[in-house]
């Protein structure tokens, strides 16, 4: 792989997303590459980045968190277990300034240690909509910790209860992002994504289903990731019509700091892209009940790919967008805090872009069995 690489982007691939005025070309430069043999990864959940420089990646299958410092010397957080500082499976991770947090849903808790990474204390996730849920009017799936020591929570309001009084304007099929404390108090709205449009529900003779309509430009967010605000991307143009999508990042107190609208030339779907989904997704229904898929509504697919594939919220507020490409590698547009175009570069197929700031990004490198390594790139 070649320590810098220049991206002269309209040369190089023909993207999705065209903006009035191509973005500035921006340039990597490796500058840490722990490869697979020595990094030693397995079932990769959520890469963080220590104010240190130190790369975190939870790891799901070894019941582990792998460190890296800066240097790309290796140590661990954490073993199998359930005791004091252990896991049954840690999926997300992230900071509240030099303090680390992971959670772990198997055991409903959330463990936290100090700026050395030793473990600190846990407390349990607050009325988990994993257990318990049909007793109470909310629930809630807990995606982060944030600063101060609240969290924010996907709200799950139970159809036959009576809604809370912060949560009546909201349409029961939308996503209700919420902060809360530790023990389960209601702080804030931080965000509402509207219902699905990609989603259809249906009704069978023995229970209920759905599916997704092929090809439909769900939307993209960061709100899994464990970073502190979140980073939003939909789609406002219909199947098939030139239009625009809109990027919203919101902060951890809720405020909108910038919602933006770009515009983009979307992308035909060729016959043979299409036949191959259409031979997957009829595969996929052999295992099904004969009844719930005679009853499976016809949907038509889009003709066209979504523009936007990932999204990444950077520490410092930077939006980093993939777009759908014609061609190999991965094109990101970079936007700065206040969503301005600060420019467009290229990684390579096999590098997946996992954290970044403006001058850096980190990520997860694969070899031709796909086995994981650490990367890190400075951006100029």
């Amino acid at each position: 792989m070649r320590l810098a690489l220049l991206v002269a982007a309209a040369a190089v691939v023909s993207p999705i997303s065209l903006a009035a005025q191509a973005p500035k070309s921006l340039t990597i430069t490796r500058d840490l590459l722990v490869p697979p043999s020595d990094a030693d990864l397995a079932g990769s959940g959520v890469v963080a980045v220590s104010p240190k420089g130190q790369i975190l990646v939870a790891q799901m299958d070894d019941n582990l968190i792998k460190v890296f410092t800066p240097g790309g010397a290796t140590t661990t957080i954490g073993q199998k277990g359930s005791g004091p500082g252990e896991f049954q499976r840690v999926t997300r991770v992230g900071f509240m300034g030099d303090t680390l947090w992971a959670l772990d849903p198997v055991l409903m808790r959330v463990n936290i240690y100090g700026p050395d990474f030793k473990y600190v204390r846990t407390f349990p996730q607050p009325m988990s909509a994993t257990s318990g849920a049909a007793s109470r009017p909310v629930s809630y799936f807990i995606q982060a910790v944030l600063p101060g020591g609240d969290l924010r929570a996907i709200a799950s309001l139970r159809a036959t209860a009576p809604r809370p009084s912060w949560a009546t304007d909201v349409d029961s099929g939308a996503t209700l992002l919420v902060r809360i404390s530790p023990v389960g108090e209601y702080k804030r709205r931080l965000m509402v994504a509207a219902r699905s449009k990609c989603q259809v529900s249906y009704t069978f003779e023995k229970g209920s289903g759905t599916t997704m309509i092929p090809f439909c430009p769900e939307r993209v967010s960061t709100d899994w990731n464990g970073s502190i605000g979140v980073a939003s991307v939909e789609v406002e143009a219909g199947a098939g019509k030139a239009g625009s999508y809109r990027v919203t990042v919101v902060d951890d107190q809720g405020a909108t700091r910038f919602a933006r609208s770009f515009p983009y030339t979307p992308l035909t779907i060729s016959k043979p892209a299409m036949d191959s989904m259409l031979a997957r997704r009829k595969e996929s229904q052999k295992g099904m009940p004969a009844p719930m898929v005679a009853a499976m509504p016809k949907v038509t697919p889009y003709p066209t790919y979504p523009p936007i594939r990932r999204v990444v919220l950077g520490r410092d507020y930077s939006v980093w967008l993939e777009e759908r490409i014609l061609g190999p590698g991965h094109r990101w547009i970079v936007l700065d805090p206040k969503g301005a175009t600060v420019g467009a570069l290229m990684l390579p197929p096999e590098v997946e872009l996992q954290v970044a700031e403006l001058g850096t990004i980190w990520g997860l490198t694969k070899d031709e069995d796909d086995v994981q390594g650490v990367v890190r790139y400075r951006v100029g």
